[in-house]
């Protein structure tokens, strides 16, 4: 109409099945009804508004009911306005760029990122020499309130919630160096059943277009925490990457008692591995300070796991890991427990328990046929002031059934007064542990 194209449309979508369209590689469907008044043919000239109602998603076997969505897209010569209005959340991108150019330019940056982390150098050299586009230059102001995200969430990240009304604000400033920011304030966050409550969450990104050169922040602090039932407080972490290298500490206390937990260590994107390095740091449990061995490291390759001399000690008691998950089979990794006294438990449980555990585990051809063997022991062993004895015992894995088998000897002043024998299957959700029992005297208190 006069040079511009204007279009109306009523439309009931039935059923579309976006994975036989290759858009999603889950089985994916969408029923809607959309109405649309705008104007503009390409999707960097559309403006104009379209509403959704009674959208129906279904994602795998979850499915999801919108009441509403609401998009309304403004421009002029110098700025652009597209605001998203839904049950679910609601969104505003403010400023001078085209929708196109900003999915292209956001979708590379997020796969850059995604190399740096990997670490894949042929990976790396791979896109760099192939990429044909540069960033576009502008400035947006983003903001998005995440009314109600659990219907979302239960569709796709069932194990994560976040609290209603959420804010996540910031800026993304593109070109040859791309910046990105986000903060966000959210009252509480749960991962299955760990929960955060009273967080402030930043974020800053900085990279190069042509190059892996990255600078980039990220820090998080929540005042109090469930985690797995166990109250703590004040946790604090803070990540500081440049370039190849990756700083981070991190600071948590339990409520109850006086144990808290300062880990420090770096991250290193070396050229054919990933190391990570767990500096002396500072735990405390039970007024007892364990520190990690200086000359640690975990190294990442594309093929294996390798653990060095990360051991955590105190006063002649240790917890150490050496050796290599690979698959190779004769690669193994050995895992010991000297002289460790299990009152450090008491902080956790609600029963006081005593004694000494020492024992070892080797494991083995991790990515193919796995084994693990394992032994161990518990001296003077007491629960509440009341003895067990001394028990012995040793743990095989069976790759075929997929269950440990298990052997339990419990001796009392000199007498074998229990022998438990049988299968723990960490798989099942019924029935784990189906153990067989022989008493001999045994005083059960």
């Amino acid at each position: 109409r006069e040079g511009i194209n204007l279009f109306n449309v009523r439309a009931q979508l039935d059923t579309a099945q976006l994975h036989e369209l290759n858009i999603s590689k889950e089985p994916f469907f969408l029923h809607t009804r959309l109405t649309v008044d705008a104007s503009g043919l390409a999707l960097d000239s559309i403006r104009g508004r379209a509403r959704l109602n009674e959208t129906f998603v279904s994602y795998r076997e979850e499915s999801l009911q919108i009441d509403s969505i609401f998009v309304i897209s403004e421009f002029d010569e110098n700025n652009r306005k597209i605001s998203i209005e839904t049950n679910l959340l609601s969104a505003e991108l403010d400023g001078n760029f085209d929708p196109t150019v900003l999915f292209r330019d956001a979708s590379n940056l997020w796969k850059e990122f995604a190399l740096n982390l990997k670490n894949n150098q042929e990976d790396k050299l791979v896109y760099y020499q192939e990429k044909t586009s540069e960033p576009g230059d502008y400035d947006i102001q983003y903001s998005i309130r995440l009314n109600d995200t659990k219907p979302l969430l239960d569709v796709f990240y069932p194990d994560i919630t976040i609290s209603r009304n959420t804010m996540i604000e910031g800026r993304y400033l593109s070109g040859y160096t791309t910046i990105l920011s986000m903060n966000s304030s959210p009252d509480t966050l749960r991962w299955r059943n760990n929960y955060l409550y009273d967080n402030a969450i930043q974020l800053n990104l900085s990279k190069v277009s042509d190059s892996t050169n990255v600078l980039a922040m990220a820090y998080v602090n929540s005042a109090e925490q469930s985690l797995e039932n166990i109250l703590t407080r004040d946790m604090f972490l803070e990540a500081i990457w440049y370039d190849n290298h990756i700083d981070f500490e991190s600071d948590l206390s339990q409520v109850q008692f006086q144990n808290y937990a300062r880990i420090n260590g770096s991250i290193d994107f070396l050229d054919s591995a990933t190391q990570i390095h767990l500096e002396p740091s500072n735990i405390s449990v039970l007024d007892k300070t364990w520190r990690f061995d200086n000359d640690n490291y975990i190294r990442l390759t594309a093929d294996s796991i390798s653990i060095n001399n990360l051991r955590l000690s105190h006063m002649g008691q240790e917890i150490g890991l050496d050796g290599v998950l690979s698959k190779d089979p004769s690669d193994v990794l050995k895992v010991n427990i000297d002289s460790i006294q299990i009152d450090i438990l008491n902080t956790i449980i609600n029963q006081q328990l005593a004694g000494t555990i020492n024992g070892n585990a080797n494991i083995r051809d991790y990515y193919n046929e796995m084994k693990i063997t394992s032994e161990g022991s518990l001296t003077d062993f007491y629960i509440d002031d009341f003895l067990i004895g001394n028990l012995k015992g040793t743990n095989n894995w069976n790759n075929v059934r997929n269950w440990f088998e298990a052997s339990i000897n419990i001796e009392r002043q000199s007498l074998n007064i229990l022998q438990l024998t049988g299968t723990y299957s960490p798989g099942e959700t019924d029935d784990q542990l189906r153990m067989q029992a022989e008493l001999n005297k045994t005083n059960l208190k």
